[in-house]
């Protein structure tokens, strides 16, 4: 059995303390030692970088969402100048390819941000 000479000593507030019980609970481990251990051996503080890396991703989503929404709302009103007066301008269909190749573009930036993260979370976990 391992022998363990060393103690730490930390203080909380009511609401800390609270916080860490239930987080024991959630975990089912049998004492604040063990959660505590498992907790600062076992696991990886998230690093700002990580944060950040996320926001940005979070920002690429919502940038991709938006021009999906312009794409939609532009093949709504060739839609509307067809049904109207029976053609097609190029520019339009032109604009509309030029925002489709943007938003595939932002897709695979996504992608390659949620596979970098994704490896990163694997390393924090291991």
């Amino acid at each position: 059995m391992r022998k363990r000479n060393n103690t730490v000593h930390i203080q909380l507030n009511d609401n800390e303390l609270d916080i860490l019980k239930d987080r024991i609970k959630e975990s089912n481990k049998s004492s604040i030692q063990s959660y505590a251990l498992d907790a600062l051996l076992n696991r990886e503080i998230t690093d700002g970088r990580l944060i950040e890396e996320l926001t940005n991703t979070n920002k690429l989503i919502s940038d991709i969402d938006r021009i999906e929404k312009g794409i939609g709302i532009n093949v709504n009103q060739i839609a509307k100048k067809v049904n109207t007066y029976d053609i097609v301008l190029q520019d339009d269909i032109d604009n509309i390819k030029m925002e489709i190749d943007k938003s595939k573009q932002e897709r695979n930036e996504l992608w390659q941000l949620t596979r970098l993260y994704l490896q990163k979370l694997k390393h924090t976990r291991q």
